[in-house]
C-alpha cells in the first residue's frame, strides 16, 4: 500500500495532534530527514520544513541518524542535511521529541 501524503495532509495530522494534547504533552515523531525532496513512497524533510511543521511545539530533543551499509549510525545534523533519500530508501531521519507549549 502506497501513502503518499499532500503539504496540507501532514499539516492538518500536526495540527490534530497539537490539538489533542494535554499542555506540556509529549509529541514523539520521527521522519526521513535530510536533502528536501518528494517522491512517490515519502517526503523528505528539512531543518527548516520541520521547525514550520512544529512551529506550535517546544522541540525538547532531536537525533539524526545516518543509514551504513550494515547498520544505523547517529549523526550530527550538518551530515544529515547532505544526505539524499532516493526512490523506495530512506538514508537518514530524525527523531523528534516535542512537547505542547
Amino acid at each position: 500500500m502506497e501513502i503518499n501524503w499532500t503539504d496540507m495532509e501532514i499539516k492538518k495530522a500536526i495540527k490534530e495532534n497539537f490539538r489533542i494534547l494535554k499542555n506540556n504533552g509529549k509529541f514523539i515523531i520521527t521522519l526521513p530527514f535530510g536533502k528536501k525532496s518528494i517522491n512517490s513512497w515519502y517526503r523528505t524533510y528539512d531543518k527548516k520544513l520541520i521547525n514550520e511543521l512544529l512551529s506550535h511545539f517546544k522541540i525538547r530533543k532531536m537525533k539524526l541518524f545516518v543509514k551504513k551499509p550494515n547498520y544505523w549510525l547517529q549523526s550530527k545534523i550538518s551530515e544529515a542535511e547532505k544526505i539524499e533519500n532516493k526512490g523506495k530508501n530512506v538514508n537518514a531521519v530524525i527523531l523528534i521529541l516535542a512537547t505542547k507549549k
